[in-house]
This record gives structure tokens, C-alpha cells and sequence, in this order.
């Protein structure tokens, strides 16, 4: 019987395999790297403070649904009232009521 493998072989294609494990690891640290530093280049942005941003929302839905000053007006006064669940969804609606 003849062996389907010889020694020689078999140290090849450990060889192989061991050296394409080593650039396969070595592709993943290099990828978890990242670009460090990139992100935090980039400037901040301020956060526009509450008012401006219920007007603006107010001013967004009012030109896209078409509304006249009257229900605008209405639409800020809501906006006012529920701008605690806009800004923080993680806040339960039960701690505003009552």
C-alpha cells in the first residue's frame, strides 16, 4: 500500500497553512487598527439649544404637510409640550403626566 501523503508533503502544507493563518491574523489586527485619530479630527458640532429645535421641527412639518399660520401656531404650542420625548426617547412618558 502506498502512502497518499508523504513526509514531504505533509511538512508543506503545514507550512502553508501555518503561514496563511499568520497573514490571515495578520490582515484582522491590522483592520482592527482602524484610521485612529481620523474621527476625532473632525470638528464638533453644537448642539442647537431647545428652541431652535422645536422651531425648526415646527417650520419642517408645517412646509411639508402645508399648514397656515393658525395650525403652525397650534403645531409649536404642541411641540413645546411634547419636547421632553423628543429629545430623550429613553425617558418615560408616565413621568410627565399627572
Amino acid at each position: 500500500m502506498v502512502p497518499l501523503l508523504t513526509l514531504k508533503t505533509k511538512t508543506i502544507m503545514k507550512k502553508t497553512i501555518i503561514i496563511t493563518m499568520a497573514a490571515l491574523m495578520l490582515g484582522i489586527v491590522a483592520n482592527a487598527q482602524g484610521h485612529r485619530g481620523s474621527w476625532q479630527d473632525r470638528p464638533q458640532r453644537e448642539r442647537p439649544d431647545e428652541a431652535t429645535m422645536i422651531q425648526e421641527r415646527t417650520d419642517r412639518m408645517a412646509e411639508k404637510y402645508g399648514l397656515d399660520e393658525a395650525q403652525k401656531a397650534k403645531l409649536l404650542e404642541l411641540n413645546k409640550e411634547y419636547s421632553f420625548r423628543m429629545e430623550r426617547p429613553e425617558r418615560n412618558w408616565s413621568s410627565r403626566q399627572g
